[in-house]
């Protein structure tokens, strides 16, 4: 959990920052779950209900499209917001910060952003959660110059250094990364989509592509880039990144995450990366029924969320038979063109 961040502000230069964050006991809101019971307000007391609008985005993004529908139906019907989609995290951050009746679904460390970048006090946004987490992977040619995400920062200007952006807040999230090392700030950032990118980092050039991605929720797509046998994965870190997570500053930290199953004979072992989670924030003074709401539905969306050790096996075993058939395949192909 982050405890301290760090914000610019005070004459003495950087004060400590420390937002609000809500951390609900998941295991007492599945158990609550399992015995049919009423939950508590299981979440620390944070400060005060009825939000007009959950703001998530851009459309496409899981944020709206798989967060903020089980949230909406969690609260209801102590609270009916209306799904309100919006550009990003901070588009998103901007509509709760003009009405504290309204909440955002977005990342940690999105959220110390924008309170950094607009100096806000450390009590005006809270964040509850989490619900998932986004975290930064790199995909690199694998004959390529690029052999680690550290080799950005010193390959110098002439000519800077591609990287293709790819995922949920991956902008403002590259541009964070960007001010907490300032050898990234030389990289040329190139927006798309990351199986397009994908293809051109294995033809040379972008030279990376660097995704945001959901562990969960979009571990197909995960899974599929890791298996392409002309890119290799990296863990998203550097020296000052590295530091940055150690102390948990800014709302990010390293998580070893799965690319794929994790059951598979032949699975690969976790990558630990650069991650920051993914939650609910309001206002310091939103609603107190609004913030009872979230602290409710929190638990709720998270438990559901979570792969179990079934779907994982059944993932695994449909991986399994398909890497068998195309063994199969690619022999029955060699034994044609022999003959």
């Amino acid at each position: 959990m982050i405890s301290w961040i760090t914000a610019p502000g005070g004459r003495a230069g950087p004060r400590a920052f420390r937002p609000r964050i809500c951390a609900p006991r998941l295991w007492l809101a599945a158990f609550a779950l399992l015995l049919g019971i009423g939950l508590l307000d299981i979440g620390p007391a944070c400060a005060a209900g009825g939000a007009s609008s959950l703001y998530a985005g851009p459309a496409t993004d899981p944020a709206f499209t798989i967060l903020a529908p089980r949230l909406l139906t969690a609260v209801y019907p102590d609270q009916r917001p209306n799904a309100a989609s919006v550009a990003d995290g901070n588009a998103a951050l901007q509509r709760v910060m003009a009405d504290p009746s309204s909440a955002a679904v977005t990342s940690l460390a999105t959220m110390v952003g924008f309170a950094t970048a607009g100096n806000l006090p450390a009590n005006r946004l809270e964040f509850h959660g989490p619900l998932e987490q986004i975290c930064l992977l790199a995909f690199a040619r694998r004959d390529g110059w690029l052999h680690a995400v550290t080799d950005l920062t010193t390959a110098g200007s002439s000519p800077p250094p591609t990287v293709g952006l790819a995922g949920p807040e991956v902008a403002s999230l590259f541009a964070i990364a960007r001010r907490l090392d300032p050898g990234l700030a030389t990289v040329t950032a190139l927006p798309g989509e990351a199986n397009n990118l994908a293809a051109q980092v294995a033809t040379g050039t972008p030279d990376l592509l660097l995704l945001a991605a959901y562990p969960d929720l979009q571990r197909a797509l995960i899974e599929h880039l890791a298996d392409d046998s002309q890119l290799i994965l990296l863990p998203v870190v550097t020296r000052l990144l590295s530091g940055v997570a150690y102390e948990r500053k800014d709302g990010f930290a390293m998580q070893a995450i799965r690319t794929d199953s994790g059951l598979s004979p032949w699975s690969r072992p976790k990558l630990v990366t650069l991650c920051t989670p993914v939650g609910v924030v309001l206002r310091g003074d939103a609603p107190p029924a609004l913030r009872e709401a979230v602290n409710r539905a929190v638990p709720i969306v998270a438990e559901a969320l979570r792969p179990s050790l079934t779907d994982r096996a059944g993932t695994a075993a449909t991986d399994t038979v398909n890497g068998v058939l195309d063994a199969v395949q690619g022999l029955i192909t060699r034994l044609r063109t022999n003959n």
